[in-house]
């Protein structure tokens, strides 16, 4: 599981916008739902860090304003950088795995505006992929996994650091139930299933699934960057309640419910059945997980863990004879 800037998915998705020629700042601000003058300040600090060729300092590619007097109907236009030609890259394997890998952790924590600009750049580079034989590596792109005004509100919430409404779905007892919840939320991290960190009302930090989030309303209260700090340093230290013993878990589809239940879980499909990793907190916490789990269990790694479950086991075999 890793943590997203959402910024950073807005700087690729004005670029893929740019690179289709030169527009104003206010066709830029209407596709990015901003003000002209806050994209112009998103592109006149596109570069916070230097990329170093040799003893030289270069940016990739510059920006060409056409007016002295920047105003929304001003023009942008994208071009070479430092002496450097823009041309069409020509990408390895290896390479275009990579992009196409990085984009994709863009789109999970990109909005509704930028989800379109990323997700037409992610396809040309697989067509190019594919058209240079590489399709049979390539995969699906992934999908938005919540309503884009829900993704969109989280995303403004975060950036100017509102508490938020949301209405959030639970699963008890095999029964579904909504409930309302007032958190501040921090950012967004990836993984099988996105989460929203935040801040609860007693500022403790909790983890909400994006797929189960149906509503977000902006309030007017603010948060702290401190509060930021505070559950990012927390997140960094916590186990969401879970110790220290990595299981991994090959059952029936029928398990699927424990990727659903358990946080930080991941969980792989296969043909038949499925493969959950996850953290336990105890060898007793496992034991009363596996027995509910029954026949649909297929095999518990590692070794040690297994053989540790079936000496317990014994254990209270022989106990109760």
């Amino acid at each position: 599981m890793s943590n997203i800037d959402i910024s950073l998915a807005r700087k690729a998705a004005i670029l893929a916008f740019l690179a289709e020629g030169p527009v104003s700042l206010a066709q830029l601000a209407t596709r990015f739902n901003r003000s002209w003058t806050e994209i112009y300040t998103e592109i006149t600090k596109m570069w916070t860090v230097d990329v170093r060729d040799a003893a030289t300092e270069f940016s990739p590619f510059d920006f060409d304003f056409y007016d002295e007097e920047v105003g929304p109907d001003t023009l942008v236009e994208l071009t070479a950088g430092s002496d450097h030609a823009v041309s069409q890259p020509h990408l390895t394997l290896a390479e275009a795995v990579a992009v196409l890998g990085v984009l994709d952790q863009l789109l999970r924590a990109a909005d509704a505006n930028d989800f379109e600009s990323l997700i037409k750049l992610r396809q040309r580079i697989a067509d190019a992929a594919t058209q240079a034989g590489y399709g049979p590596a390539l995969w699906p792109a992934p999908q938005l996994v919540a309503a884009p005004a829900v993704i969109t509100a989280l995303g403004e919430a975060i950036e100017n650091r509102h508490w938020v409404e949301i209405i959030y779905w639970k699963s008890t007892d095999g029964k579904l139930a909504s409930e309302k919840a007032q958190i501040a939320p921090i950012t967004l991290s990836t993984g099988a299933n996105p989460l929203v960190i935040a801040a609860n009302r007693k500022e403790e930090l909790r983890r909400y699934r994006l797929d189960r989030i149906t509503g977000v309303e902006i309030t007017n209260k603010k948060y702290f960057k401190k509060l930021a700090r505070q559950i990012t340093t927390d997140l960094a230290t916590d186990d969401g309640g879970f110790g220290a013993i990595d299981v991994i878990l090959t059952c029936e589809p029928q398990a699927r419910w424990v990727a659903e239940s358990i946080p930080g879980a991941q969980m792989e499909v296969g043909d038949d059945h499925i493969r959950l990793s996850f953290r336990a907190r105890n060898i007793d916490w496992l034991r009363t997980l596996l027995i509910r789990l029954g026949h649909s269990v297929l095999k518990i790694e590692p070794d040690a863990v297994a053989h540790e479950i079936a000496d317990t086991v014994e254990q209270i075999y022989q106990e109760t004879q």
